[in-house]
């Protein structure tokens, strides 16, 4: 039980559930080639990691 319910707590922090969203949109867009192929243009201020984020998109 310990285990499911610190599985379900990593997706009720609002702000990281919004930066992902964002960041599976631009990546979409980038290989769509809708967008170039630039580093993501979305800046975080809290301590998430976008790289940590990027490489579990795979």
């Amino acid at each position: 039980m310990r285990n499911a319910n610190a599985h379900v707590a990593q997706f009720l922090d609002p702000r990281r559930e919004r930066l992902i969203s964002l960041l599976v949109m631009h990546k979409y867009f980038v290989l769509s080639g809708q967008f170039a192929a630039e580093p993501s243009p979305l800046r975080l201020d809290s301590g998430f990691s976008v790289n940590a984020a990027r490489n579990n998109w795979a």
